[in-house]
């Protein structure tokens, strides 16, 4: 079942660089993690890249916390493909000279609750995680590398970025994302580690690339549980909290990005 898995990731890799290949040309567009060192410690800024006017998507152009932020499969052919959210490493001053590391560490996934409406104003409860079906995986590939795809069964690491320099700024480190299926009512959570090789720089927390189904309009895309979701694996702005007390605070930032609208 892997291999045959792994020879349609080789499959669809050229469809999925065609049919990315008009937004990879603009550049850095879309929902992105900026790697950044704060306080000596690894972490990824959510945030919208260049964002056309009404594109905010109600999380907030940066998001108001850390190490978390969403995008959307595109069905095809009976998958689903993505190549964001993308990574950054806009400030290169830190990490000058070294390599920086990204290491899967798991994927979960939440069903969310029937969406009444347009699901804005829906309390969605805590995330519950729960591990993929045997009919799910998840491969992440990263193009332009030769680095192999990793995936949700055997895991595995790459090397975002070697000898970091100034030119590493104006670098789109972007993967690319496929599910063996065509996924409707759950959203898929990476939960990744950054880590890097310059002396006295930490680990990262929990880092989540957060992926939801394809669709039309907000309630088959779970754009709103989706948001929550995102919020609710989201670290804060100032420090990282101890694990009771991340929770409270993520659940306490959900209704902000819900009720925030395009302006």
């Amino acid at each position: 079942m892997k291999n045959q898995f792994l020879n349609r990731v080789l499959c669809l890799g050229a469809l999925i660089l065609t049919a990315f290949s008009a937004a990879q040309a603009l550049g850095h567009d879309g929902r992105r993690l900026d790697i950044q060192v704060i306080d000596d410690q690894l972490f990824a800024q959510g945030l919208l890249s260049n964002p056309q006017p009404g594109s905010n998507d109600g999380g907030g152009l940066v998001r108001p916390y850390f190490n978390s932020i969403h995008d959307h499969f595109t069905n095809l052919g009976g998958t689903g493909i993505a190549s964001l959210p993308g990574f950054d490493i806009t400030n290169t001053t830190p990490l000058l000279s070294s390599d920086v590391t990204l290491t899967l560490l798991g994927v979960s996934k939440w069903t969310p609750p029937t969406i009444i409406g347009d699901g804005s104003t829906q309390d969605f409860g805590t995330p519950v995680l729960e591990p993929l079906s045997s009919a799910e995986t998840i491969s992440v590939g990263f193009p332009g590398t030769s680095q192999p795809s990793i995936d949700s069964n055997s895991l595995g690491a790459f090397t975002l970025a070697s000898n970091i320099d100034a030119s590493t700024a104006d670098a789109d480190i972007d993967l690319n994302y496929l599910i063996n299926i065509e996924p409707t009512s759950s959203i898929y959570a990476l939960r990744w580690q950054l880590s890097t090789t310059q002396a006295g720089i930490a680990d990262s927390g929990d880092v989540y690339t957060v992926l939801a189904p394809d669709g039309v309009g907000f309630a088959e895309r779970l754009h709103y549980p989706t948001l929550a979701l995102e919020a609710f694996l989201g670290t804060t702005t100032t420090a990282v909290p101890e694990p009771g007390s991340l929770a409270l605070l993520s659940m306490m930032l959900i209704p902000i990005g819900l009720r925030r609208r395009r302006s």
